[in-house]
């Protein structure tokens, strides 16, 4: 009777260490899982927002073009000068693209 005690005593722990061992291999799987998805999203993130600060430059090459297609005869003699274009194209830029600007200071082009 002692003995038949003792060996399931002995057979409830090696199912145990298997059941333990199991789930060891099976959280490693999920923990290899886990880590491979979030190398996933950490690179669609990347070029998400590469993708956007793509979108945002060419939008503000667009926006700047538009503003400062005239150039600086056709602005004096609209009465405007370089100074009220630039402000026009920050308040452009800080509307649309909804941050703010610091102070820019473009230089006219000459010629």
């Amino acid at each position: 009777m002692y003995h038949e005690a003792s060996d399931k005593i002995i057979e409830e722990r090696l199912e145990n260490a298997k059941l333990v061992q199991e789930l060891v291999e099976e959280r490693d799987k999920f923990k290899k899982n886990y880590y491979s998805l979030m190398d996933d999203v950490d690179k669609f993130m990347k070029d998400q927002e590469k993708r956007v600060m793509e979108a945002n430059l060419k939008k503000m090459n667009e926006e700047k073009e538009a503003i400062f297609d005239l150039d600086r005869p056709a602005l004096e003699a609209e009465n405007c000068d370089v100074r009220s274009a630039q402000l026009s194209f920050k308040v452009i830029l800080t509307r649309e693209m909804k941050f703010d600007i610091p102070n820019i200071i473009i230089q006219p082009s000459k010629g």
